[in-house]
C-alpha cells in the first residue's frame, strides 16, 4: 500500500513527519481506550523528503531486560514489577492531543503544530507522600520544547496553543525539565542535566513531605532540582510544541513517607557501588527484604546506580586538585633532574622554598612592593640555577 508523504513545514516544531510502520498492531476502540498501541517501539521517524522507508530505531540506554515484547507471555519479572499505574492523564481529546493505551500514552499535535500543547494528571498528587513516575519519549524529540514536570491547576493548558513556549515553569505555578537539560520555574531557567532524546526514560520523584522534586535520566538520579514545594496542590504535567511528538506514561506509584523509604533513598544515593553492579550483590540482605525492595522500590536501587549531581561536582573538584598536585610534582621533578650533585640539589630546593614564601608575601604587600620583590627573586633564582649546573 502506498503512503503519501506529509509535506514538512519550515517551522522547527513541524519537521520530520512520523508514520506508523506496517508491523503496528492496533486494538479496536473500547470505551476510552482509543487504538491501544501494544508496543512502545512502534513509532518511527521518517525523512521529510524522498520515498518512505523503515528507519532504524535508536539504541536505548535504559536498564536492560530479558523479555521480548513481540512474543506472547515473554515479559520478564523485572518489567512486571514496573507495570503499575495509579493515575493517567486527564483532559479532553482534541485536534492537538490524542490519548491512547487507556490515557497513558499521548500524541501531541498529530497533524502539524501551531503552538504548545499540554496535559496534566487526572488527580492531584497526595500531600505527605512520595510520588514516582516515568515518562518515555516515544518519538523523536525536537522543536522549541518538550517538557516534563509538575504544576498547579492555575496553569492554563490552552493559553499558549498558538505560540511556542516552554510552558511548564513559565510562571510560579510550574516546575519543569526541558529536553535540552534546563529546568524552569517562575520564568527562569538553569542547566541541570545533559540533553535527552527519543527513547529516553525520564523519572520524576516528588517528595511531598520534604517538598523536593528530583528527576532521573534513564533511571539514574540527577540530584534535587527544586525545593520548598510543600503546601502546593500539584499535578504531573507534560507539554510539547513539536508536531507528531509523543510521550508514554510507563510507571506511576505513590508511597507513604516512612523511615523505610528514607533509608533506601540514602543508601541508593550516598553509598558508592561499582558501576552496573546491583545493590544486592554488594550488601548481604535477607531474601525477604530483597523481594520487598525489588517489588516496591526498584527505582531507588536500580542495577545501574549513578552518582548524584552533588557527588559528581565533588568528584570533579577532587580530580582538578589531583591534576594540580600532579603538575606541581612533575615540575619539581624536572627541576631536580637538572641537578648534578646533592649539594646543588639542596641549594635549589632552598631557592624554590624561599621563592614560594616570597610570592605569598607579594600578594599581601601590594603591587609596588611586589615588583621590587620579584626583581630580587629573579636574581636569587638565577644564582640557584647556576649553582645547580
Amino acid at each position: 500500500m502506498q503512503r503519501r508523504p506529509i509535506a514538512p513545514s519550515a517551522n522547527q516544531d513541524n519537521r520530520n513527519p512520523v508514520v506508523l510502520l506496517p508491523n503496528l498492531q492496533i486494538l479496536p476502540d473500547s470505551g476510552d481506550n482509543r487504538g491501544n498501541i501494544l508496543s512502545r517501539n512502534l513509532w518511527r521517524t521518517m525523512a521529510p523528503a524522498g520515498p518512505l522507508s523503515r528507519a532504524k530505531p535508536q539504541t536505548r540506554e535504559i536498564v536492560a531486560c530479558e523479555c521480548t515484547p513481540e512474543m506472547e507471555h515473554s515479559v520478564c519479572e523485572e518489567c512486571r514489577r514496573r507495570s503499575v499505574h495509579e493515575w493517567s492523564w486527564g483532559g479532553l481529546e482534541s485536534g492537538k492531543i490524542i490519548f491512547q493505551n487507556n490515557r497513558k500514552d499521548i500524541t501531541f499535535n498529530p497533524g502539524f503544530s501551531v503552538g504548545t500543547a499540554a496535559v496534566r494528571g487526572e488527580v492531584a498528587l497526595q500531600k505527605g507522600y512520595h510520588h514516582y513516575w516515568e515518562i518515555e519519549m516515544s518519538t523523536e524529540v525536537y522543536g522549541t520544547d518538550m517538557m516534563i514536570g509538575v504544576g498547579t491547576d492555575q496553569i492554563d493548558l490552552n493559553g499558549y496553543s498558538h505560540s511556542f513556549v516552554s510552558l511548564i515553569g513559565m510562571d510560579k505555578h510550574g516546575w519543569g525539565l526541558s529536553y535540552s537539560g534546563d529546568i524552569h520555574h517562575a520564568g527562569k531557567s538553569q542547566k541541570y542535566s545533559e540533553r535527552f532524546g527519543q527513547y529516553a526514560v525520564i523519572g520524576v520523584h516528588l517528595d511531598m513531605w520534604a517538598g523536593t522534586l528530583e528527576f532521573y535520566l534513564n533511571r539514574k538520579p540527577l540530584g534535587i532540582a527544586f525545593r520548598n514545594l510543600q503546601g502546593h496542590t500539584l499535578f504531573p504535567m507534560i507539554s510539547s510544541t513539536a508536531a507528531r511528538s509523543g510521550m508514554n506514561l510507563i510507571f506511576s506509584r505513590s508511597y507513604p513517607s516512612s523511615l523505610q523509604i528514607q533509608s533506601l533513598l540514602s543508601i541508593g544515593k550516598n553509598i558508592g557501588f561499582p558501576k552496573n553492579t546491583s545493590i544486592f550483590k554488594c550488601l548481604e540482605l535477607p531474601p525477604g527484604l530483597i523481594e520487598i525492595i525489588k517489588n516496591n522500590y526498584w527505582w531507588i536501587v536500580t542495577n545501574k546506580t549513578a552518582e548524584s549531581q552533588e557527588n559528581k561536582v565533588t568528584a570533579e573538584r577532587t580530580k582538578m586538585k589531583k591534576r594540580e598536585v600532579d603538575r606541581s610534582a612533575a615540575k619539581d621533578t624536572k627541576q631536580h633532574q637538572v641537578c648534578k650533585n646533592p649539594a646543588a640539589e639542596l641549594a635549589l630546593q632552598g631557592v624554590v622554598t624561599r621563592s614560594r614564601s616570597r610570592l605569598a608575601a607579594d600578594i599581601a604587600a601590594g603591587p609596588a612592593e611586589a615588583a621590587k620583590r620579584r626583581s630580587r627573586s629573579k636574581s636569587i633564582v638565577t644564582a640557584g640555577m647556576l649553582a645547580a649546573f
